[in-house]
């Protein structure tokens, strides 16, 4: 889980480092931004959803 989380963040500095693009670039690429971010937290919820029902299997 914490992978994906360190993957996120370093995507996120690495796009803010690469040359700005234009106004309307930039704006698709911002909402091509948020829906991965939507992607990886429904992912999140989904791995967390696993661990709970893991967990409550152990005892």
């Amino acid at each position: 889980m914490n992978l994906i989380v360190v993957f996120t963040t370093i995507n996120k500095e690495f796009q803010v480092k690469k040359s700005s693009p234009t106004k309307q670039r930039q704006s698709k690429i911002l909402m091509q931004q948020k829906e991965k971010d939507d992607k990886t937290k429904a992912c999140l919820r989904v791995i967390l959803d696993i661990e709970s029902t893991v967990l409550s299997f152990d005892e």
